[in-house]
């Protein structure tokens, strides 16, 4: 009897068939997950190095606002010690497109409304510095939010435009795609909560009215970063210990929408930083104080996650910062991370930046 040669044309064409025959069984299966399959690609990347930047000029500082937008890197508000004294100063420093930064200036327009403001985000868009909530010196935690241009000539002078619905410091808020999201954070000392307001960001300037959305899984001070239509959380202190619970969410002009929890942290601690890059999630530093119990000063862990609609990836380790750090202050500019002072245990006045790749 006389055999069939199929070739190399007829086996690729009876392979090809066995697999579409798998493939629609599969899809009907409860053991394959086409989710998952799908998932974007994951790639990680990392801080190659460290280097020391000009020292900030007015001396040691902590729970200050960084920020950078357009070749200048901001600084506004802190703790001075050891002192202890609270500013409402405004310095900023020019950037190169090789990263390196350039002699810190004072603006001439300090912060409004107090003598001293710490513990407040103050991200950029579209032109435009947002400064929402903090703790006023005298005062307490506040609702105030204020903006101002800012450009190579540095920081403008500042307007007010819509409070936040509550007194608030410690939260995260991050600008995307005209809109202002607003998650967690610290009514009073010691507290924190489960609240999240978005608010539309006026092209001209300021906000419009907020608006409550999908609460935070938990309450909890946050850390959060925005891209490709999603926020991304890392929880922090929530009220009565130190949390390392992640998650994220979907994020449009109707608000947040529903919370997915995401990989744990990997070490349990409070008031690191977070920013990000390149499709990535990367925090720097850390430690712990009120209920915390993971040792009681800074370190300096770097770690990344990269983004995608499937989630946080996993966590991996990349260079560590140059000393033990918490309560600074950090920024992303042009693929490079930016942070300054902090206490480590002692408060500083250095400023390190870093390539990431």
């Amino acid at each position: 009897m006389k055999t069939r040669d199929f070739g190399l044309p007829g086996l690729s064409l009876i392979l090809g068939l066995v697999l579409i025959l798998f493939l629609s069984s599969a899809q009907n299966s409860p053991l394959v997950s086409f989710s998952a399959q799908l998932a974007p690609s994951r790639s990680t990347v990392g801080i190659s190095s460290w280097t020391a930047g000009p020292v900030f000029p007015a001396g040691n500082i902590e729970v200050g606002a960084a920020g950078a937008y357009n070749g200048v890197l901001y600084y506004i508000g802190g703790e001075f010690h050891p002192s202890g004294a609270y500013t409402n100063g405004v310095y900023y420093s020019d950037l190169s497109s090789s990263g390196m930064m350039g002699a810190w200036k004072k603006s001439p327009h300090p912060y409004p409304g107090a003598k001293g403001i710490w513990a407040l985000p103050c991200p950029a868009y579209n032109g435009f510095v947002y400064c929402i909530g903090g703790n006023k010196v005298p005062g307490g935690t506040t609702d105030a939010v204020y903006y101002t241009t800012v450009s190579t000539s540095g920081l403008g002078s500042w307007r007010t435009t819509t409070t936040y619905p509550i007194n608030i410091r410690f939260e995260s808020c991050v600008p995307y795609a005209a809109y202002m999201y607003c998650v967690g954070g610290s009514p009073i000392a010691n507290e924190a909560t489960d609240k999240v307001y978005y608010a539309p960001i006026l092209s001209s300037g300021g906000l419009a009215g907020w608006s409550a959305t999908t609460s935070y899984p938990i309450s909890a001070w946050s850390h959060c970063v925005a891209d490709s239509g999603f926020i991304y959380c890392l929880s922090d202190y929530n009220g009565a210990a130190i949390a390392n619970l992640t998650y994220y969410a979907p994020i449009s002009s109707s608000g947040i929408g529903a919370w997915h929890q995401g990989p744990d942290y990997p070490i349990t601690k409070e008031k690191m930083q977070c920013m990000e890059t390149m499709n990535s999630m990367i925090c720097v530093g850390g430690g712990n104080g009120l209920a915390g119990t993971d040792g009681t000063q800074g370190v300096d862990n770097v770690y990344v996650s990269a983004l995608s609609s499937a989630g946080l990836g996993a966590w991996t380790q990349t260079t560590n910062y140059p000393l033990a750090i918490k309560d600074h202050s950090c920024a992303t500019y042009n693929n490079y991370v930016y942070c300054v002072g902090g206490d480590d245990p002692k408060t500083t006045n250095l400023v390190y930046y870093g390539e990431v790749t």
